[in-house]
C-alpha cells in the first residue's frame, strides 16, 4: 500500500513539474512570440490557463484597485505550482 502511495505522490510531483515547466515557458514565449495562432502558444495556453483562472479570480478579488501591466496573478500561480512540488516531493 506504501508503494501505490509512493507512485502516486511521484505522479503529482512529476504533473507539478511538468505545469510549472509549461508555465515558464509560456511566460517566456510570450515575450519572443508575437503570433497568437502558433501552435506552441495555443498549446501552453490550453495547459496552463486552467490553473491560471483559478488564481486570477482569486487576486481579482483581493488586488482589484492596483492597475499594473504585469500579471501578478501569473507570477503567483507559478510559485504556488512550485511550492506544492516542494512540498509533495519532501513528503514522498
Amino acid at each position: 500500500m506504501e508503494n501505490i502511495f509512493r507512485m502516486l505522490g511521484y505522479i503529482v510531483y512529476y504533473f507539478l513539474f511538468a505545469l510549472g515547466i509549461a508555465l515558464l515557458l509560456r511566460a517566456v514565449l510570450s515575450w519572443f512570440v508575437d503570433d497568437e495562432d502558433s501552435r506552441i502558444m495555443r498549446f501552453l495556453e490550453l495547459i496552463t490557463e486552467p490553473v491560471v483562472i483559478l488564481v486570477r479570480g482569486t487576486m481579482g478579488r483581493l488586488f482589484e484597485s492596483i492597475a499594473s501591466p504585469i500579471d501578478i496573478s501569473y507570477i503567483i500561480t507559478v510559485l504556488l505550482v512550485e511550492l506544492a512540488a516542494v512540498i509533495v516531493r519532501n513528503i514522498i
